[in-house]
């Protein structure tokens, strides 16, 4: 019986973890992309998405969808769901063009070398000073 007593508390103390706590809100992230300056106005980007990794964890990801005026919210995927938002940290940038209806990717509006962390030349720092703008260069023809 005093085994019992003991050992009842242990697991009651071992499920009353920080699981059931919220986790800290990480910082909202929100941008637009422009192609050569220019607000994509035919909403070629349309469901296309901003995906982030991060430099010092290649683990650590977050990505954004596109919506038909240029602009997008990142979140950081979790098992279960996505959080809102992104750790701070310096970030590498890829984007991918929308996919159509048959699940292909449409013609990329932009240059082939944004659809690679290493090739896009693209980085941030989270959380960025304002609303940040990601221009990229049109594709060539």
């Amino acid at each position: 019986m005093t085994r019992m007593f003991l050992l009842g508390p242990v697991v009651l103390a071992a499920g009353c973890g920080t699981g059931s706590a919220p986790a800290d809100p990480l910082p909202q992230v929100t941008g637009r992309v422009v192609l050569k300056g220019k607000p994509d106005l035919g909403g070629r980007l349309d469901g296309g998405k901003v995906f982030l990794r991060s430099v010092a964890d290649p683990s650590h990801e977050a990505v954004g969808v596109i919506d038909h005026d240029g602009t997008f919210a990142l979140a950081t995927p979790s098992p279960g769901a996505s959080r809102a938002g992104v750790a701070p940290g310096e970030y590498l940038v890829r984007v991918e063009p929308p996919i159509d209806s048959r699940e292909d990717f449409r013609p990329a509006p932009f240059h082939a070398k944004y659809l690679d962390y290493q090739k896009s030349g693209l980085r941030v720092v989270i959380p960025p000073p304002g609303e940040w703008t990601l221009e990229l260069d049109p594709a060539r023809k």
